[in-house]
């Protein structure tokens, strides 16, 4: 890789080492074996719950807009309708 060869010798091992987690990755994945590493899942939960945290405020958005223009736009209750 030409990138190494401009990093620091810890840069270059972790570069080296992130490579050979992903080959040994794709091949247990193309081998047809699943692996269940605890410690991956652990770390992807933070983005499990920015995205849970995300999908919250995109709804409370909607409903409040949604509040809004009901508010807005409904029609006027007279006197003689009732």
């Amino acid at each position: 890789m030409l990138l190494k060869s401009f990093l620091t010798a810890d840069a270059a091992e972790i570069v080296e080492s992130a490579e050979t987690a992903v080959e040994s990755a794709a091949a247990e994945a193309a081998a047809g074996g699943f692996a269940f590493h605890p410690g991956m899942f652990i770390e992807n939960l933070k983005y499990m719950g920015l995205g849970m945290l995300c999908i919250f405020i995109v709804i409370a958005v909607i409903i409040g807009v949604v509040m809004a223009l009901e508010k807005l736009t409904s029609a006027k209750k007279s006197e003689d309708a009732e």
